[in-house]
């Protein structure tokens, strides 16, 4: 895979599983800003849960490649509960 992938090119078509997520995810929005109200299952993505958790994951994997050792999740989840 290239760069191709993440950013688009021109002349290069976006693959099927990448372009559908994009599709379901701009749905999305779209029916959350006309006023839909959001399925449990998705609150988290419109609260910040989803976010902080995303960043708490990629901090503890960085931590982990830095001190070469298995990331555990008791630290995951103590620093989404911090921040």
């Amino acid at each position: 895979m290239d760069g191709a992938i993440a950013y688009g090119h021109p002349g290069k078509k976006t693959p099927l599983w990448l372009a559908s997520l994009i599709r379901k995810e701009t749905l999305f929005l779209h029916n959350i800003l006309c006023g839909a109200k959001p399925e449990e299952d998705y609150i988290d993505l419109l609260n910040g849960e989803a976010a902080m958790s995303a960043i708490a994951t990629a901090d503890a994997a960085t931590l982990s490649r830095s001190q070469d050792r298995k990331v555990k999740i008791s630290e995951i989840i103590k620093h989404t509960s911090v921040m």
